[in-house]
């Protein structure tokens, strides 16, 4: 987890304008991917989050890391319009914030 937070204070002290996260399950450390959380709680600029999969169904865990990174993105991109509309359908069960 330290080195998610060395890399936040990377990008906080280099002079970055926005952040782009490419999200997919299974690609950063721990349940459901909930390590880059930690990148994502600690930068203080804007970022931008690109989902490669939306699940109609998420587990328990899936659920908790999508609502968080939905809440502290200033934006979601998703990779269909079919996406799109299962993140529409499941806005009870996610926190999205809209702007």
């Amino acid at each position: 987890m330290a080195s998610y937070r060395r890399a936040a204070d990377f990008l906080n002290f280099g002079n970055v304008d926005i952040v782009c996260l490419q999200h997919e399950y299974g690609i950063f450390g721990g349940r459901a991917g909930s390590h880059i959380l930690e990148l994502l709680r600690h930068l203080q600029m804007p970022f931008v989050t690109t989902l490669h999969t939306v699940l109609r169904e998420p587990d328990a865990d899936q659920r908790i890391v999508m609502e968080e990174i939905a809440t502290l993105s200033d934006r979601l991109i998703v990779m269909s319009e079919h996406s799109a509309e299962i993140l529409q359908e499941c806005s009870e069960c996610l926190t999205i914030r809209s702007t």
